[in-house]
């Protein structure tokens, strides 16, 4: 059985931020409060129209509260007034953010963190893991219907796991990419994964079908 909050019946809508600034290209930018590139803001506002024909009825909103996913939320849902949560936020990497794999491996605390520990000043694996989890459930005892987190990569994986009854590592196996939307069916307090990592792009391949 997953873990769903209490959740019985109802839909968990998934949505990670659209593209971010990233003055490092590669770089680790976890907790960085970065805004949307221009072209963040265009898959965010078109998001609007393909939320509408996947979840129309969604009814609360929980979101991380970095600019990149605040911004996403408001373009994507105008409509609803997201709550917003700090403990939805992408893993902090410490002195390690806006620093790339290049620079940072051969540092003598990248071992450790290699195995799951934390980024100097950042947070582990395990604890990360742990405050996604406890956000996620709280809100879902909180949820009736259809309702949606706006947030990063890694909480999007977690959340999807933990609902689905894996173990933690396996958030690796799900890809969560920018813009991208996911929804986790619950029935009878049963959690199913319906959609992952529907991109902008592959609703404008459905579009196109439709249209031929």
């Amino acid at each position: 059985m997953g873990g769903t909050g209490g959740m019985q019946n109802g839909k968990l809508v998934l949505i990670r931020h659209a593209e971010f600034v990233k003055p490092v290209p590669g770089a680790y930018y976890g907790q960085s409060d970065l805004p949307l590139t221009e072209q963040g803001e265009a898959q965010a506002r078109s998001l609007s129209r393909r939320l509408k024909a996947i979840a129309p009825d969604i009814s609360r909103i929980e979101c991380s509260d970095l600019k990149r996913a605040v911004r996403t939320a408001e373009l994507a849902l105008p409509a609803c007034q997201p709550e917003f949560n700090h403990s939805l936020r992408e893993i902090s990497f410490g002195k390690w953010e806006g620093r790339t794999y290049a620079q940072i491996k051969d540092e003598p605390e990248f071992s450790q963190y290699a195995g799951g520990g934390p980024a100097p000043g950042g947070e582990s694996a395990a604890d990360f893991a742990a405050r996604v989890i406890k956000a996620a459930d709280d809100f879902l005892s909180q949820c009736e219907g259809t309702c949606a987190i706006v947030a990063h990569a890694g909480p999007i994986r977690h959340i999807i796991a933990h609902m689905l009854g894996l173990a933690p590592d396996a958030n690796w196996r799900f890809m969560v990419d920018t813009a991208s939307v996911s929804v986790v069916t619950v029935s009878d307090g049963y959690a199913y994964l319906s959609a992952l990592n529907l991109r902008p792009e592959l609703f404008n391949m459905t579009e196109n079908l439709l249209n031929l």
